[in-house]
């Protein structure tokens, strides 16, 4: 986003400049850049960025420049060493979050069990007051 950001300050501040350089500079021309800008933005908006560096890496002129060949293995060492410093804690924060939601849903299940445990029993009281009540109103 910085770079679009900072492309379409350069192209508004640079407007004046080229149109008082080529005075046949149409307003098409400048919103024809404007619109390529856009999609250039939105196109990097929608990438992700292990498919964009993928495809940096991937490019020829990356893989035939020797210059470059250093730093793309320090990069390739940085983005190594950060997964494996980084994975182990997102794995463990992943597994806290389901070991949570199981004791949560085993508290549910245990709650619903005990809740319906201690309807039979009041059930099973009152069927038994109800027969006791009953049988004493039979003998009077």
């Amino acid at each position: 986003m910085k770079g679009y950001e900072v492309a379409n300050n350069v192209l508004e501040s640079g407007l004046g400049y080229f149109q008082a350089l080529w005075p046949q500079t149409s307003d098409g021309n400048t919103a024809l850049v404007q619109r390529a800008l856009q999609e250039a933005n939105g196109e990097a908006c929608n990438i992700t960025d292990s498919r964009f560096f993928s495809e940096i890496i991937k490019a020829d002129s990356i893989q035939k420049n020797t210059e470059l060949e250093s730093s793309v293995q320090d990069a390739n060492h940085l983005a190594e060493q950060y997964l494996i410093s980084a994975v182990p804690g997102v794995v463990n924060k992943v597994v806290e979050v389901i070991q949570a939601e199981v004791c949560m849903s085993k508290i549910k299940a245990e709650t619903a069990r005990y809740e319906e445990q201690e309807r039979r029993k009041l059930r099973l009281q009152l069927i038994r007051n109800i027969n006791g009540s009953t049988t004493r109103v039979q003998h009077v």
